[in-house]
């Protein structure tokens, strides 16, 4: 348990939501992102589920044997509090399913019993969950441009606010159409920097007002997208010599880069993953 002295965002807008719906995963040394999704069930009750990439939980084939996660307490009232509740889950592998395509680098913890479990002894957390909702169809997607604004919430090399217990967005665009399967894959790719620790990372679609690629205006109708997970990026290398000729310059070193293009799996694989 971590108290704190910080300050408190009361989530009101969509964005301040979404500060409360990424944790810092630190698993094996690794850090990376994960984010909550609900599943609602025919009764109205809701499932929350911790969602991240498979590299991020897994060494190869086999599931990190504990990860630490990190979560704001709420107030006796249901608002978020200055104090934070850090734990260690382990053995968890009877919570955590991989998507049932080995191809697909996503799995899901269900947090149901664990966040029961907690609140049997009197700890409640302050989350919000990510509404399948808005998970935008294929139909929507091939109604967007080739080029869109997106960002991206989460924890690029493991930084964050870590006083506050905050999150860092970053902006981006798509960088080939949300529509198209990149490669046959559901995935696209993206214009936006992810390096480690933004593994895991939720992307969304945010437009105040809609001008759609006919260029028809419609105002006072945002639209408001969970668009994709981030889990790769493309990087490039170059080489460093010890010659201060760089015509007779042997290569010596490798340097790897990002190229800034990201890889961003389709939100609608969480279908697959929560069912």
């Amino acid at each position: 348990m971590i108290n704190n002295i910080c300050n408190i965002i009361e989530p009101n807008s969509i964005l301040e939501q979404l500060a409360y719906t990424t944790v810092l995963i630190e698993s094996n040394g690794k850090r990376g992102t994960g984010f909550l999704i609900q599943k609602e069930l025919p009764n109205k009750s809701v499932i929350p589920f911790l969602v991240t990439n498979k590299h991020v939980l897994y060494n190869e084939d086999t599931l990190c044997n504990e990860i630490k996660i990190k979560f704001r307490k709420a107030t006796p009232e249901g608002k978020p509090s200055n104090e934070l509740f850090e734990f260690s889950l382990g053995n968890f592998s009877k919570f955590c399913k991989p998507h049932s395509n080995p191809a697909v680098d996503l799995c899901a913890i269900n947090m149901l019993s664990i966040i029961n479990s907690l609140q049997e002894k009197n700890i409640f957390l302050f989350i919000k969950c990510i509404p399948t909702d808005i998970i935008p169809s294929d139909e929507i997607l091939k109604e967007l441009d080739y080029m869109e604004d997106i960002f991206m919430v989460g924890y690029p090399r493991g930084l964050s606010d870590e006083l506050n217990n905050y999150p860092i967005f970053r902006r981006g665009v798509t960088a080939t159409h949300p529509y198209v399967d990149y490669q046959g894959k559901r995935e696209f790719l993206a214009d936006i920097t992810c390096i480690g620790g933004s593994s895991g990372s939720p992307v969304f679609l945010k437009k105040e007002f809609n001008v759609d690629k006919h260029q028809n205006i419609s105002i006072g109708s945002p639209k408001f997208y969970f668009m994709g997970i981030c889990y790769f990026t493309e990087l490039t290398n170059t080489y460093t010599s010890d010659k201060e000729d760089k015509k007779k310059a042997i290569p010596t070193d490798k340097i790897y880069t990002t190229m800034n293009i990201a890889h961003i799996i389709k939100s609608s694989e969480i279908y697959e993953l929560i069912k």
